[in-house]
């Protein structure tokens, strides 16, 4: 293996017969070299396939060995690498273990054989069954098994959300990802007033958000798009229910997130619709709203100063054709259904805090004041620490949010995932099954500047390779918008060695915006005793690909707090590729602040496709928490929670004041028979894109019943109530001052 050249070709197969893979590879313009392998440690085991109703060689079979050692699984496939076709056999390397306890071969026809007690060193010869058995889809072997069940089709949600093909927007040069196609949406609540939860899907470039209403039993009626909202070149961004006019009333609204536009466009501005109480909405006045004309990234509701009404955060996503410049992001306070941009006011740096991808209300640090927290593209996971409803203060450094490291974070969720009684904080990001890898040492950079010498503006994303850092974009891309570059470096070799500063020079990088990267590992932020936070990516299977909607909470009834996402994105360019490994991942947690990924075939949540906003509901009212799931240019998905045997679920749903009717923003405790409590809050806006119902979930085993419930309301307000049997559902009414 230590000669020079350049190969192609390559194949393994067992030419001496002596269990050993040897290996054969092509030359260009050469002959083919053969290499024997001489190993002589280790045991081993050769599988050759005879097919009858298959085919011939048993190709596609799955092979399955269990030792001492543990488990091992191969499946028959011929093509492997480049124009290489390797010998149609399985090789087990088996180290020490001398002995395999169980062998198990699955045709494709279906047929399953079994061998136990089989010794190694051999190279065995299975035959098909030739009275193969009726081929069964996989996933109707074990949907029965499954906790969640695919239930879509008959809630009534099957309606897909359509986009126009890509367009190139008005991105900068050498934009690695789109900026549109962002959404669907999604949005549980009230809006009907008849005590039901109706669902609002987001708009696409192709169709307006439409509302379903919740006709009970687990069904959903489509009731048609809300008024003055039509499709165009914006897709919606962020929706959210709620009362904003103070009159009880489930009022929406709606904001763009997109590029399609020049920055500044009226299209881009926020539309506030106020409903009469049976979804018959009317625009605004225009005075309601600032004049904001934002490409909106999260927006989330809470009454942050107490006052009684419910505010609002914008978070800006991008300036449309001048990424990455930071966009502005807005607070907004309300005076009776007029907003108020206060972010400059008790906000100092939020309104220039970055690009902002998602955002959260939560009472981070205990005081009883809600804090906002915050996930950026290039950026942090910041928080903002509500200091008496006047003023935020950056606390990201000070509380650990730091530790996470700068991100291309997508999501944020909250749950007590360590049983210490404080909310913990999931954050969703790229993953690592990209082409992107960073660490604090050798961050992804991004760098955004006038490279050509027109005042025009490209970007070029740079990687290390050891100590120096080389371009993402090639030589002829880049000669193509900067033709001297092919000159002054004439040949790909020349290119493929010379680091940034060799391409583009000193002075024209110092002159760039400089953008990094050190983590992007999804993970979560466990609160510590001194009570800072420290990341924890989630498990390698979590990371399989980019997380956008994200939930938490105790979603299979032993009591500790799980986590369920939907992943993969569509936004890369054609030569970056899609990211869409993923199938969701559903995390159980073991309320220490572990997770174990749980496998589909277990869980029954398979989501494909460009997955975007995941919401939280209880769909036939048993107590158990359901989801609901959005997928970009794919159709809706609604999963049902079957629950699991011995344990419980209890739902607790609040009826706060006018002005906030669902207590967004209250924090629930439950007290459980063996001296272990339970807390959940109450959100309007959290994961990705996404409101869940407002409702809270606890899980309890029967030996662990839930005996006091206590809730601290917006206001500071708390209620308790002692229960004396169980049930699955229970509501709690905030008193009137």
């Amino acid at each position: 293996l230590d000669q020079r050249g350049v190969a192609f070709g390559a194949a393994f197969g067992d030419l001496d017969g002596d269990g050993d893979l040897d290996l054969v590879y092509a030359n260009y313009q050469g002959g083919v070299s053969v290499l024997r392998n001489d190993s002589d440690t280790g045991h081993r085991l050769i599988v050759a396939l005879q097919g009858s109703a298959s085919n011939r060689f048993g190709v596609g079979a799955v092979v399955r060995i269990e030792t001492a050692a543990g488990p091992q699984v191969r499946q028959l496939a011929l093509a492997r690498g480049y124009l290489s076709t390797s010998e149609p056999i399985l090789h087990f390397g088996l180290g020490d273990e001398t002995q395999i306890r169980k062998l198990t071969v699955e045709w494709p026809s279906g047929a399953v054989q079994v061998f136990t007690e089989l010794p190694a060193d051999r190279r065995i010869t299975i035959s098909e069954p030739r009275a193969a058995p009726p081929i069964r889809p996989f996933v109707d072997r074990v949907s029965e098994e499954t906790q969640f069940k695919n239930v879509s089709e008959s809630c009534g949600i099957m309606d897909a959300a359509r986009e126009r093909p890509f367009d190139a927007g008005v991105e900068p040069s050498f934009a690695a990802q789109r900026f549109n196609r962002r959404g669907p949406a999604l949005a549980l609540g009230d809006l009907d007033g008849d005590g039901q939860t109706d669902l609002l899907i987001g708009g696409t470039t192709l169709d307006p958000a439409h509302w379903l209403h919740g006709a009970g039993g687990g069904r959903w009626e489509t009731r048609g798009v809300l008024p003055l909202l039509a499709s165009g070149a914006l897709a919606d961004g962020p929706v959210v229910i709620f009362d904003a006019s103070g009159n009880g009333r489930g009022d929406v609204l709606v904001t763009k997130s997109d590029d399609a536009l020049v920055a500044g466009s009226s299209g881009y501005r926020p539309q506030l619709l106020l409903n009469d109480g049976h979804a018959n909405f009317i625009a605004a006045p225009d005075d309601a709203l600032p004049p904001l004309a934002m490409s909106v990234g999260a927006m989330v509701v809470a009454d942050f100063n107490r006052d009684g009404r419910l505010d609002v955060f914008m978070g800006g996503r991008l300036v449309p054709g001048q990424y990455p410049t930071t966009p502005r992001s807005a607070l907004l306070t309300n005076h009776g259904g007029r907003f108020e941009d206060v972010t400059d006011e008790i906000a100092p740096g939020l309104s220039q805090v970055g690009m902002v991808t998602a955002a959260l209300w939560s009472d981070v640090d205990g005081d009883g004041w809600l804090d906002l927290l915050l996930t950026l593209e290039w950026g942090n996971v910041r928080y903002f620490h509500n200091a008496g409803g006047k003023r935020f203060e950056d606390w990201t450094d000070r509380s650990g949010f730091v530790s996470a490291g700068t991100g291309w974070w997508n999501s944020i969720a909250a749950a007590d995932f360590n049983g210490d009684g404080r909310p913990d904080y999931v954050v969703g990001n790229l993953g690592l099954n990209t082409q992107y890898q960073a660490d604090a040492s050798h961050p992804a950079v991004l760098f955004s500047g006038d490279f050509k010498g027109d005042q025009s503006t490209q970007l070029i994303y740079a990687y290390y390779e050891g100590e120096r850092l080389y371009p993402w974009v090639t030589r002829r891309a880049l000669g193509a918008v900067i033709p001297s570059i092919l000159k002054k470096i004439p040949k790909n070799d020349l290119y493929a060695r010379a680091s940034v500063e060799e391409i583009f020079g000193a002075e024209k990088l110092a002159s760039a915006q400089r953008l990094s990267v050190t983590e992007f590992r999804s993970g979560v932020l466990l609160s510590q005793p001194n009570g800072t936070y420290r990341f924890e990516p989630l498990p390698r299977m979590a990371q399989v690909a980019p997380i956008q909607g994200l939930v938490a909470g105790d979603f299979d009834g032993d009591g500790n707090a799980d986590i369920y996402a939907v992943q993969n994105s569509y936004a890369p360019i054609t030569s970056v590729g899609r990211f869409d490994g993923g199938l969701s991942q559903f995390l159980r947690g073991d309320g220490h602040g572990n997770f174990v990924a749980v496998p589909v075939a277990q869980s029954g949540l398979l989501v494909s496709g460009d997955a975007k906003a995941l919401a939280v509901v209880d769909l036939d009212h048993d107590g158990w928490p359901d989801f609901m799931v959005t997928r970009n240019n794919g159709t809706a998905q609604a999963f049902r929670n079957q629950g699991v045997e011995g344990r419980h679920s209890l739902r607790i749903s609040l009826r706060g004041l006018a002005g906030n009717p669902t207590g967004i923003g209250a924090r629930v405790s439950v007290g459980l028979s063996d001296g272990r409590s339970q807390m959940s809050e109450v959100y309007a806006g959290s994961g990705y894109f996404s409101q869940s119902a407002a409702d809270c979930f606890f899980g309890y085993a029967p030996a662990q019943l839930p005996l006091k419930i206590t809730v601290t309301w917006p206001s500071g307000a708390k209620s308790e109530r002692m229960l004396t049997s169980p049930t699955a559902t229970l509501e709690f009414s905030e008193a009137a001052p």
